[in-house]
């Protein structure tokens, strides 16, 4: 007799680098084509620092200072493809755990279900301490302010205090880093007008 599927109970992630990877033209796909996001502009010198801080010799939170919608996560989703591909990335658990066959899909793209009572904590020290990097997301105070970066939450620093706390207990000396993840969306053409629709909408909800 199988086990009733319970959205509330917390599974651990199972990456599956495979799907993954086959996964990134498809998230591309949807950002150029449906979301109209025509390019994502990763700087060298941004990219090598994210390098720097994400690798199999370090431990690394990323915390995004964003809102969370599907645009959001489809660009942090393209810059964990360009430097840590199986990066663990929290989500709702409303989501992860939505239906028994998206909660194996969400689990296999490493998605920590953010189950109250959970074992998120502990999988992302490991997966950190495995040198992936862990994205909480959203892991910063979300505004609606242009070129206003909020404060970042708790999540992220404990984490990486905790990592840092086991790792020397362990006698490994790795770096273990917190990194805010900024970046912005520039309009190619006037978008006052779309703009303005949306403010409405969000209004009148």
């Amino acid at each position: 007799m199988s086990k009733r599927f319970d959205p509330h109970a917390y599974r651990e992630p199972r990456p599956a680098a495979t799907l993954i990877r086959m996964l990134e033209p498809v998230g591309r796909f949807a950002l150029r084509n449906g979301l109209r996001v025509r390019a994502v502009d990763l700087p060298a010198a941004d990219r090598a620092r994210l390098v720097a801080a994400v690798h199999p010799g370090t431990a690394a939170f990323l915390a995004p200072l964003h809102p969370e919608f599907l645009t959001d996560w489809l660009i942090d989703k393209e810059i964990a493809a360009r430097v840590s591909p199986l990066m663990a990335h929290w989500a709702s658990y409303e989501i992860v755990n939505g239906h028994p066959l998206s909660q194996r899909f969400w689990l296999a793209n490493n998605l920590i279900a953010n189950v109250p009572g959970g074992e998120g904590r502990e999988y992302s020290i490991r997966w950190a301490l495995a040198g992936h990097g862990v994205l909480l997301h959203p892991e910063g105070t979300a505004t609606w302010h242009g070129h206003f970066v909020g404060e970042v939450l708790p999540g992220a620093v404990s984490m990486a205090l905790e990592t840092a706390r086991r790792a020397r207990a362990a006698g490994d000396a790795r770096p273990v880093f917190v990194v805010p993840l900024v970046w912005a969306l520039i309009f190619k053409r006037r978008a006052t007008a779309g703009l303005e629709r949306e403010s409405s909408h969000l209004e009148r909800a």
